[in-house]
């Protein structure tokens, strides 16, 4: 274990550098990456929290750091909001998803890694199944499972399928961006929220009307998320998304409990159509 953050070794490093310590994290196989006020940098790798040998990180150690990574359109929100996600990349080395948040009066951030390359199906040893889904025309295809278990990758992957061997129009709506996928035979249209639209409800909304033939959601968290996801596929267009659930059954009942009472009938409807 000791010899596994080793590599983190700074005694000849007297401050943090926030992209040397990004790119020594990627080179090490780190997925996480955890930074906090009065606290050494932390990762995950292999699923174990591993402590680095970096000095304890000071308040304006954090603030050089937000300044770095977090981008001019959103910096606002540091003062603003408690919570707020976003991405960064580094040329060559990864994209990471970014949770800013508050820890005891103090920022704080959470990285995960997002490899550039987004892996094939084969890759994923996922069946070849998956690729029937870039065949439909329309309705909802939903990816589930608890968080951590691959949601976003599964559907990068797919869509990336669908890039290099269909011709459609793709509309993603992320909160953050992961990852990206340059125009192949399919062209893109990737908006991040509270970048380039306010919420879900309303870039489904907008997305309808900029001629997609599929739209993905990042996730489907509220009922004004998931009516939109909906109606966008009663409409005539493919819809992927994500929701945090374990199983078919906890997944209907999911999207049909996001309603009231006097509305649940009428989903059913919606969903078995």
């Amino acid at each position: 274990m000791e010899n596994e953050i080793n590599a983190f070794e700074t005694a000849s490093t007297p401050k943090f550098e926030i992209h040397a310590f990004l790119t020594l994290s990627v080179k090490q196989g780190v997925s996480d990456i955890h930074l906090r006020v009065n606290s050494v940098p932390v990762v995950r790798k292999d699923g174990l929290i591993l402590k680095t040998k970096y000095a304890r990180l000071t308040e304006q150690d954090m603030d050089d750091i937000v300044k770095v990574i977090v981008p001019q359109k959103l910096y606002h929100k540091v003062k603003t909001t408690y919570d707020f996600d976003f991405s960064l990349e580094m040329a060559n080395i990864a994209r990471f998803r970014v949770n800013l948040l508050h820890d005891l009066g103090n920022v704080g951030l959470v990285l995960r890694v997002i490899p550039l390359e987004i892996p094939s199906i084969e890759d994923l040893y996922l069946p070849p199944s998956l690729k029937d889904f870039t065949t439909y025309n329309n309705g909802l295809v939903l990816i589930t499972g608890p968080t951590g278990s691959g949601k976003s990758t599964t559907l990068a992957t797919i869509l990336s399928y669908m890039n290099n061997n269909t011709q459609k129009h793709v509309v993603t709506l992320e909160d953050p961006i992961e990852f990206i996928h340059p125009n192949q035979k399919s062209v893109f249209s990737q908006r991040q929220l509270g970048v380039d639209t306010d919420t879900f409800p309303n870039g489904i909304k907008y997305a309808l009307r900029q001629d997609p033939d599929v739209i993905l959601i990042g996730e489907m968290r509220d009922m004004d998320t998931i009516f939109s996801a909906l109606k966008a596929a009663e409409t005539g267009h493919l819809v992927f998304s994500t929701l945090h659930t374990t199983d078919a059954v906890q997944t209907i009942n999911r999207i049909i409990n996001a309603f009231q009472p006097y509305e649940r009938d009428a989903v059913r409807m919606q969903i078995a159509s």
